[in-house]
């Protein structure tokens, strides 16, 4: 059942102090209101600086693919690039860093160094939520990354698998069926996939992105029952929503279709 209570809305509010926006795409909501909403309540008076992109969601190979990994990886790499700059002008922002959290050479010591300096906004994208993951959990990415957001004020913005990955846990994205667990592939079969694995940060309950009322209501309720039956409640957005917390106000839902603030969309058991 869907449940609209202050209390849970109270409980989500105390998950992280972190600003962060949870959203199913960018491209649904980047409208004139919702930027200059960013820029009132979530961004810095002057915000003149860096952009840290995350397109790390997209980056793995395939086995299936007729082109090389070396190919594939040449060209998820080019599509990054082009999103980061796209994100730079959206922004703002006066610079911008690419963060290739499966590349060799990425340590804990280089994803501080790119989240402390000047950082206004990191930003993880979308794609597969268990490649994203698993990189995450392979660098021991959050115990890294909040600090050193918290420090500097920075924002957090993740998109569909990006905002899978900051809830509390990752298992919201076996409900649809739409992500392959070994990323057909990437992820060798003997990674094993549990509740410790499967964590996240809390930054928010688990996160249910690109939510259509007419299909998902039942399926949530269904797939929470089978893979969350402690857990709850389940934050869905619409591909025109975006969910706001660490604000001073209590978490909320931005409805770019009517330029208006909302009550979350929960779900919760029974």
């Amino acid at each position: 059942m869907i449940l609209r209570s202050c209390v849970l809305i109270l409980a989500l509010a105390i998950c992280s102090a972190l600003k962060s926006v949870l959203l199913s795409r960018f491209s649904s909501l980047y409208t004139p209101e919702f930027m200059a909403h960013i820029r009132a309540f979530l961004m810095p008076p002057s915000n003149t600086g860096r952009l840290v992109y995350s397109g790390t969601a997209m980056s793995h190979f395939r086995e299936d693919s007729p082109k090389s990994r070396g190919e594939q990886r040449r060209r998820a790499r080019y599509d990054s690039k082009q999103k980061m700059k796209e994100l730079q002008v959206a922004f703002g922002l006066g610079s911008s860093t690419l963060l290739e959290l499966d590349r060799d050479g990425t340590t804990t010591i280089s994803i501080e160094k790119a989240l402390s300096e000047e950082c206004d906004i990191l930003y993880v994208d979308g794609g597969n939520t268990f490649y994203l993951q698993k990189a995450m959990n392979d660098l021991t990415f959050w115990q890294v990354a909040l600090p050193a957001l918290e420090a500097s004020g920075a924002v957090y913005f993740g998109a569909s698998a990006g905002a899978i990955c900051a809830g509390s846990t990752i298992k919201t994205a076996l409900f649809k069926g739409w992500d392959d667990p070994y990323a057909n592939g990437a992820i060798d079969k003997t990674y094993i996939w549990d509740d410790v694995t499967f964590k996240g940060p809390s930054l928010s309950a688990p996160v249910f992105p690109h939510y259509d009322p007419s299909l998902h209501g039942a399926l949530i309720e269904e797939q929470m029952a089978a893979w969350l039956p402690q857990e709850g409640p389940i934050v869905a957005i619409a591909d025109d929503e975006a969910y706001i917390s660490g604000t001073e106000a209590e978490p909320y839902l931005w409805c770019s279709g009517s330029a208006e603030v909302a009550q979350p969309r929960l779900f919760t058991h029974g």
